[in-house]
């Protein structure tokens, strides 16, 4: 089972993890008597910590990079409209005072 991922709420399932469940369930079928069974159910388990290795990569760029970058960006995309509004509103009055002034 793979980590939730906390900033998109819902489960990311790597396909390495996918691949591996698969290996390692033949792997089991196979049994221990066949030379090819072992293998591939340890296979299997490589592929399974690798994608939970990845998971957690994955988790630790979105809530350690992703995440506060992307408040930042918010936070500057609401101070620059309210800039934007501020300016706006002081090209009108220029604008006012000016066409008064002629």
């Amino acid at each position: 089972m793979s980590y939730t991922n906390i900033l998109r709420k819902q489960a990311v399932i790597q396909s390495e993890e996918a691949f591996g469940s698969v290996l390692l369930s033949h792997g089991q079928n196979l049994g221990i008597d066949n030379m090819l069974g072992p293998s591939l159910a340890r296979t299997g388990e490589v592929f399974l910590n690798i994608a939970k290795i990845k998971t957690e990569r994955d988790y630790l760029i979105k809530s350690r990079f992703i995440g506060p970058v992307k408040q930042e960006l918010i936070t500057d995309a609401k101070e620059i409209n309210k800039m934007r509004k501020k300016l706006r509103k002081q090209r009108i009055e220029f604008d006012a005072i000016h066409g008064r002034a002629k």
